[in-house]
């Protein structure tokens, strides 16, 4: 094995998982916001929003109207922010949105208004105001 990717598999490994303590703070913190962000109840099951949290990074994202009578709604990820253990910051991304085609772009783009966030309060913040229309446009 190449010490190239050597390096990689020691720098996976090194990464620190969050602590039960933090995904307790960052599960109260996201349900909070998420209410704030969904429609009224009546609509819901057109269109709504939730999160998720993977590893380091948490998501925030729409659920969208099933497509020609299928049963299972569409997911789109618009926002994540990515916990940077060594740095001890949140590195913010969002995936541009086209209103021709009405999808997503699959690469995330990191968010240049503010590309990181000390806490996770300002990166909910930044969605919620969404001064660049790059979050929900």
């Amino acid at each position: 094995m190449s010490k190239k990717a050597n390096s990689k598999q020691t720098q996976r490994k090194k990464t620190v998982a969050l602590t039960d303590e933090q995904i307790k703070a960052i599960t109260e913190m996201m349900d909070q916001f998420i209410e704030t962000l969904r429609p009224i109840p009546e609509i819901r099951h057109l269109n709504d929003v939730g999160w998720r949290l993977k590893g380091h990074s948490v998501y925030v994202f729409e659920l969208k109207e099933p497509l020609m009578g299928l049963d299972i709604r569409e997911r789109c990820e618009f926002a994540r922010a990515v916990w940077i253990t060594n740095k001890n910051h949140w590195q913010i991304f969002y995936r541009p949105y086209h209103h021709v085609s009405m999808q997503y772009e699959d690469k995330w783009e990191p968010y240049m208004p503010l590309k990181t966030a000390g806490n996770l309060q300002r990166f909910l913040i930044e969605i919620k105001k969404d001064p660049c229309g790059c979050f929900r446009g």
